[in-house]
């Protein structure tokens, strides 16, 4: 699941070394912690190599669309030199604010350490457009697939909050958990699905690019054409009990 927010292989392992632990303390079997936790560090790589490696066969769609986002957000901070820049569905702007603070070490008596200059008021500058500070080009990498993502599920989110307003059914949501009142529940199920469906029928990664094309023309973007779209019927959700639970 935290492959489409870019977990490292690192995460990876840690997150399937302490899901072996906790079987183990609950089996109540195993050698000496010291022991276990040697040999369930070596397990946990080798099946967290498999599960990364399994991820771009099992899902291609999705593993191409993250690789072409973060080959976009290379481009734009590289060549462009600009912090990611594009607009929800919805029309809400969105900035991934990633940008190399200056650094200062200082020593003392007992230790060293890094301090970072953060008096530069990004939005400030950003709202006289008079940015000097440069982009974090990792940074900008690693976040605009999760990112998207997150852009994608706030206006879910927002459509789904219409739909129930129209039908006038309380609703109320922290990130990707919605609520309402239990009689409502059915109108709910309703509302996020066809939100759903409306939000992605939609050739999105194709009105993303041509929203780079325009902010970033400096780009050849032929030589960066998002993903073909899929054959799959979104519409399919309507009779799927477990699409959101």
């Amino acid at each position: 699941m935290t492959s489409v927010y870019g977990v490292t292989f690192r995460g990876a392992c840690d997150q399937i070394f302490h899901r072996l632990d906790d079987i183990a303390v609950a089996g109540g079997f195993g050698p000496p912690e010291d022991v276990r936790a040697h040999e369930l560090r070596s397990m946990a790589t080798w099946l967290a190599s498999l599960t990364l490696s399994s991820l771009g066969e099992v899902f291609t769609g999705a593993s191409d669309a993250m690789k072409w986002l973060a080959l976009c957000a290379s481009e734009i901070s590289s060549v462009a030199g600009e912090p990611v820049e594009w607009d929800t569905p919805l029309g809400l702007p969105v900035l991934q604010p990633y940008f190399k603070l200056k650094a200062r070490r200082v020593h003392t008596v007992l230790t060293s350490m890094t301090i970072y200059d953060e008096d530069i008021n990004i939005w400030d500058d950003l709202m006289k457009s008079n940015l000097h500070a440069p982009v974090n080009r990792a940074k900008q990498r690693a976040g605009m697939p999760p990112n998207y993502v997150h852009s994608l599920d706030s206006s879910h989110m927002m459509m789904t909050a219409a739909r129930c307003f129209d039908e006038e059914v309380l609703f109320a949501s922290v990130h990707d958990s919605f609520w309402t009142h239990a009689c409502d529940v059915p109108t709910l199920n309703w509302a996020l699905r066809e939100a759903f469906i409306e939000l992605h029928q939609q050739p999105l990664l194709s009105h993303l690019h041509a929203q780079f094309q325009r902010r970033y023309p400096q780009i050849d973007w032929s030589k960066l054409p998002p993903p073909v779209q899929g054959d799959l019927d979104v519409r399919c959700v309507r009779d799927a009990t477990y699409f959101f639970s």
